[in-house]
């Protein structure tokens, strides 16, 4: 019986020779001979036979070796989107990470480091030598039946946390958590409950300690990079400028989704549309004092906020703020403590088509949901890509965001242009 990685080897074989007799017969302006014909008939009628056999040994791998878990059911720890491990919000098994925690410490990781540079070149052209044939094994545990690759663990860890690094939701104190299941629902408290200093014998007073539940569902994000095999033959670090590129998209997606998501279709919803979240409202360019009325409400809240965002607009116009003799404006110490992000994706097209909003808050009560894992595909011979000579590149993510005390956090509305 032939093992998965020789039916995986075979097919890559039967897949250049059929490439290289279409090549042939397209650089010659003609159509096949019958032997190329017959040749060619019986290189794709094979590959189909593979095709199938290696479905069915992928199928009994993945039951064999568990590969459905995902990367949070294996670790032997986790925290609270609160802190601390004891009664957190999400089920045993959940991985939430902080802001300067790698999913790439959870996963296993292969004994050498891996290059994109080898394997996409080696895939591209369907050429593997003693140098790539490291990348390749890698790789062909991850094999489809289309010809692609799905990407393994470690490298979806490692653009995950690529795009976690230059996401500003992250950076403002965000937190990250892997879902174990395709709906998932999270107990939190809501409002802010009191006691009461209580005499022996006397009745206890005070509000309730009262929760409710939030659903969290995963909601698909895709999109996919087409290149021709040249460029990707001859791109300086086309390896790593493609991995950036996918980490990117990741970074950009969830960026939209936990600040400005809408909650309808598959799009999440953000914190600008979330119920509940208070509001301050503006009516002119961006100044210091509006900052300081949304901190008070988060203050109000028992809340302690941490950061602030803003579009690019309005970061210029708050820096080039000056006093009446011409002088930059300091920051004011109310501010000082709390760190800054500037999104473009805080759009400057609101209300009437120029308008803006900021956001104050606590975002370590934001966390980013996934479930796990993140899915990066790869194939030659998808769509018409063979016969276009192209590549392609598909990243698929499935996420969420939750705020689980909304009163710490305070929106901006009508911040205008001038």
């Amino acid at each position: 019986m032939k093992t998965l990685p020789a039916m995986l080897e075979r097919r890559n074989q039967l897949v250049s020779e059929a490439k290289a007799l279409n090549e042939a017969a397209a650089n010659e302006s003609r159509n096949f001979s019958k032997s190329e014909k017959l040749k060619y008939d019986s290189c794709m009628a094979e590959v189909r036979d593979l095709n199938e056999q290696i479905q069915r040994a992928q199928e009994l791998q993945a039951l064999e070796h568990g590969l459905s878990q995902s990367m949070g059911t294996r670790a032997a720890q986790y925290e609270a989107p609160g802190g601390g491990s004891s009664g957190a919000p999400f089920p045993d098994g959940t991985l939430v990470l902080r802001p300067e925690q790698r999913f790439a410490d959870f996963v296993s990781r292969p004994e050498k480091p891996f290059s994109w540079d080898k394997f996409i070149r080696g895939w591209a052209y369907g050429k593997w030598d003693s140098d790539s044939e490291y990348e390749r094994r890698l790789m062909s545990v991850g094999a489809d039946v289309l010809g692609g690759y799905t990407a393994p663990e470690f490298l979806q860890a490692e653009i995950l946390d690529e795009a976690r690094n230059n996401m500003v939701l992250v950076q403002a104190g965000a937190r990250t958590a892997t879902m174990q299941a395709p709906v998932q629902y999270i107990a939190r408290v809501s409002g802010s409950p009191t006691g009461a200093w209580t005499p022996e014998n006397q009745e206890i007073t005070g509000e309730d300690f009262n929760f409710d539940r939030l659903t969290v569902t995963a909601r698909k994000y895709a999109s996919r990079i087409i290149m021709s095999i040249e460029l990707s033959e001859d791109m300086v670090d086309g390896g790593g400028t493609i991995k950036r590129a996918l980490s990117e998209i990741a970074q950009i997606g969830l960026d939209y989704a936990g600040l400005m998501g809408s909650g309808v279709g598959e799009e999440p919803l953000g914190l600008y549309n979330w119920p509940g979240v208070n509001e301050v409202a503006a009516g002119t360019v961006v100044t210091f004092d509006y900052f300081s009325q949304a901190i008070q409400k988060v203050w109000e809240a028992n809340g302690s906020p941490g950061a602030y965002l803003l579009a690019p607009r309005d970061a210029g116009i708050l820096d080039r703020a000056k006093d009446g003799e011409g002088l930059y404006l300091p920051l004011p110490e109310f501010m000082k403590g709390l760190k800054r992000g500037v999104s473009k994706q805080i759009p400057a097209t609101l209300g009437a088509g120029t308008d803006s909003v900021a956001f104050v808050g606590d975002f370590s009560q934001m966390v980013l949901c996934i479930r796990s894992p993140l899915r990066l595909e790869l194939a030659r011979e998808a769509g018409d890509s063979f016969a276009k000579a192209q590549i392609q590149l598909r990243l698929i993510m499935r996420a969420d965001v939750v705020i689980l005390r909304e009163k710490f956090f305070t929106k901006i509305t009508g911040l205008k242009a001038s």
